[in-house]
């Protein structure tokens, strides 16, 4: 009976747990990869996304991590309903798939992919401590340019990614990089200091929270008496939009250093 109880025991003990992701890596090869880190993320929407990807720490964070076995298994409780994981091997290229609770999200391969250096600069001189967001292949890495401004990459001519660029002291740089668009090394500039308020629709409650914008790119969010600052923003932005749940305000950048953004409903959006 009690050896009975004890195989009991350790055949659920084996079991994944309630609600685990589970899955199988392999290589380009088809072979089994054992070893491969397999990191589970809460879902985020683009706002979000973009929020983090300019606060003072934008890696986003795991829920759990496992490592695949020498059978390329792995199981995963991230105790969600869904989440979006992430593939890693060293020297390659992540990859990254969309998975429910209980659900088995099949085989996963991590091509043998080449990674390239990219070189960042700043008035001419290798730019250290950048740091440099990539999201290629349904996910996304964060790193950070070494002692001579260097950092490796995805081949944008295998992989195209989404690459934004970020660093305390210059206006940070987006870009899309293809098979058609594949340089790679980035000069930064200090950009334009900008300055502004952001109120409701009666053109004098300030508004705060609310997320920022030029050409789409999140750079600040208002404080409670909604003014914003961004130190750095890029030279020939063409459209500052501020955002506050269902209220949007654009308007045209021109000469001006201080601006004044009026929310009204997302249809009718009115700058001043």
């Amino acid at each position: 009976m009690r050896a009975a109880f004890l195989a009991v025991s350790l055949f659920l003990v084996s079991l994944p747990g309630r609600g685990a992701i589970t899955g199988t890596v392999i290589g380009s090869d088809g072979r089994a990869l054992g070893g491969a880190r397999v990191a589970a993320f809460a879902l985020e929407t683009a706002d979000e996304q973009r929020a983090r990807w300019v606060a003072s720490d934008p890696v986003r964070k795991p829920l759990v991590t496992a490592v695949s076995d020498n059978n390329g298994s792995f199981s995963i409780d991230p105790k969600v309903p869904v989440a979006d994981l992430r593939i890693e091997i060293a020297g390659q290229p992540a990859v990254g798939v969309r998975a429910a609770a209980d659900e088995d999200a099949g085989v996963l391969q991590v091509p043998a992919l080449p990674l390239v250096r990219a070189a960042i600069t700043a008035n001419g001189k290798p730019l250290p401590g950048a740091t440099v967001i990539v999201r290629s292949d349904g996910t996304e890495s964060v790193a950070t340019t070494d002692a001579r401004g260097q950092v490796w990459l995805p081949d944008p001519k295998r992989i195209p990614s989404h690459l934004l660029v970020r660093h305390r002291d210059y206006a940070p740089v987006e870009r899309e990089l293809d098979a058609v668009n594949s340089r790679t090394d980035i000069a930064m500039s200090s950009g334009v200091a900008l300055t502004g308020s952001v109120v409701a629709s009666d053109g004098q409650t300030p508004v705060a929270n609310a997320i920022i914008q030029i050409d789409d790119l999140t750079l600040a969010t208002t404080g409670a008496d909604g003014t914003f600052s961004i130190q750095h923003a890029p030279l020939g932005g063409r459209r500052i939009v501020a955002r506050a749940g269902d209220r949007i305000a654009a308007r045209l950048l021109r000469k001006e250093k201080h601006l004044l953004l009026r929310l009204g409903p997302a249809a009718t959006i009115s700058g001043s």
